[in-house]
Order: C-alpha cells, then structure tokens, then sequence
C-alpha cells in the first residue's frame, strides 16, 4: 500500500528526473535558452515563465519539498482513544506536548498540503481518501 509520504517522493522524483533530462539536453545556459524563448515568441510572459520554472530552480524546490517532508515523519501511535482515528501520525505536528507521545491523528496536513499539487494524478487519494485538504 502506497502512502502519501510515498506518493509525495514519487511526484518529486518525477519532476527532478524532468529538471535534469531539460538540463542534459540544453546544458548549463539557462539563461541564453531564456532569452532565445523570449525573443522567439516576443512574449514576456514565456521568459518569465522560464525563470520560475528552469531546472535549476526546480531542483532547488524538490530539495526544499523533501527536507519538509523528512520533517513531517509519520510513525506510529503511541498513545490511542476514541478521538484518535489512526494507529499512526505526525510525529511534528501530532506529538503530545505534555508526554511526547505522537498522538493518532493520521497525516498532517503539511504533508497532506504538499501532495494537494498533484491531486490528479491517478494514485492520488486512491489508497486513502484521508489525503484530501
């Protein structure tokens, strides 16, 4: 069974193995790539585009997005009641402060906000509907 955290790096490497595939077949001149789509189109908007979107960018965010996952790990409960609806949770934003205990409170909603992006995708949701925002 797939989880979200699962989905999540799946998605991830996708769009890294996509930034480095664009960077192997364009090289290292980002910029000049930029320009010349530019000028082509004569659309600011395509070099704009271009700058938030270049390789070397969204290899930066993938970076960033698996940092924020690694920091949202989910592990198992170790405390349950009533009012606890999963065996598992975040062990950042489900843990107990009094106790230090992770609390059964499912996925967190960062990492349930970082998987939203890619809600079409057909492995989204398709394990646990929980996933929805």
């Amino acid at each position: 069974m797939i989880d979200i955290v699962a989905f999540s790096n799946a998605r991830l490497d996708e769009r890294e193995q996509l930034a480095r595939g664009v960077v192997h077949a364009v090289g290292a001149d980002y910029d000049a790539l930029m320009v010349a789509a530019g000028k082509a189109l004569e659309l600011g908007m395509v070099s704009l585009y271009w700058r938030n979107h270049n390789p070397a960018r969204v290899l930066r965010e993938v970076a960033a997005q698996r940092q924020q996952l690694a920091e949202h790990e989910h592990v198992p409960a170790v405390r349950q009641s009533d009012n606890h609806l999963y065996d598992f949770g975040c062990r950042t934003c489900h843990n107990d402060p009094d106790c230090g205990e992770t609390l059964g409170f499912g996925w967190c909603k960062t990492v349930r906000l970082m998987a939203e992006p890619f809600d079409e995708h057909p492995d989204y949701d398709r394990y646990d509907p929980a996933w929805r925002i």
